[in-house]
């Protein structure tokens, strides 16, 4: 869900709203003492420029909750050059 959520907004507010912009993502398990974990981190670049958003509407709260249900989180950044979200979750 967490995926589908930042493609959808790439699509209609970010980079894959036009023809010029990217998404990056990229993938790493670590090893926390006895546990291991996958990092997910999806950068956009080339769309229009960013600014944070002024609130949370349903899709960042539905990424959060999801997520901490799996005992992940998520760390969203707004740049102005690109969006950046990193996603944690157990393996």
């Amino acid at each position: 869900m967490a995926l589908h959520e930042l493609g959808t907004n790439a699509v209609k507010y970010g980079a894959l709203s036009n023809t010029a912009g990217t998404v990056d993502v990229s993938w790493e398990l670590i090893t926390e003492g006895a546990h291991q974990f996958l990092i997910l981190t999806w950068v956009e670049a080339g769309g229009p420029a960013v600014a944070p958003p002024t609130r949370h509407g349903f899709g960042s709260r539905m990424v959060e909750r999801a997520l901490r249900s799996q005992r992940g989180n998520a760390e969203i950044e707004f740049p102005p050059e690109a969006v950046k979200c990193v996603l944690r979750l157990p393996a």
